[in-house]
């Protein structure tokens, strides 16, 4: 199941990434592929989300509680991609410390948004800094299918 959403995902960014390189083309007569290959960072940012939906599902089995923690995972990585930015509003300490603890492990959805709107630029992009970026959201993404995976054993069908 997941292995076959995420080849509908990466499918339909590079679609939507595709056909949005041959209307440029068409009107400017310019053809370049930043624009597909940004579409794939999209569709790479989406397996951690994706991921911890499957897990919510194994969880409770509920279609409504996997969106919302889609939802939460979408928003939290947001956040964790500006974690530099935003820890410094928290008071030093406990607030600061626990606001860093939880954002560590979550994939860094808005790092890989501004790796995409790069690309898409045409802008030069540290590789090494990318694939930390994508290697992260990997990890996220087996560790939540693992969870996942775990309490698929424990059912009882």
């Amino acid at each position: 199941t997941f292995l076959g959403v995420e080849a509908l995902v990466l499918a339909g960014a590079l679609y939507g990434g595709l056909g949005l390189t041959l209307i440029v083309a068409a009107k400017t007569g310019v053809f370049g592929a930043a624009p597909i290959a940004a579409a794939a960072l999209g569709a790479v940012g989406f397996t951690g989300v994706y991921a911890v939906m499957i897990a919510a599902a194994m969880a409770a089995r509920s279609a409504a509680l996997s969106a919302a923690a889609g939802a939460v995972v979408w928003i939290a990585g947001i956040v964790a991609g500006n974690r530099a930015t935003v820890a410094p509003l928290f008071e030093p300490g406990l607030p600061r410390g626990l606001f860093l603890a939880f954002t560590a492990p979550l994939p860094r959805l808005s790092e890989l948004g501004r790796h995409a709107a790069r690309v898409a630029n045409g802008l030069p992009l540290d590789p090494g800094e990318l694939a930390i970026q994508a290697g992260g959201t990997a990890l996220f993404a087996a560790a939540a299918l693992a969870l996942a995976l775990a309490a698929f054993e424990r059912k009882d069908f």
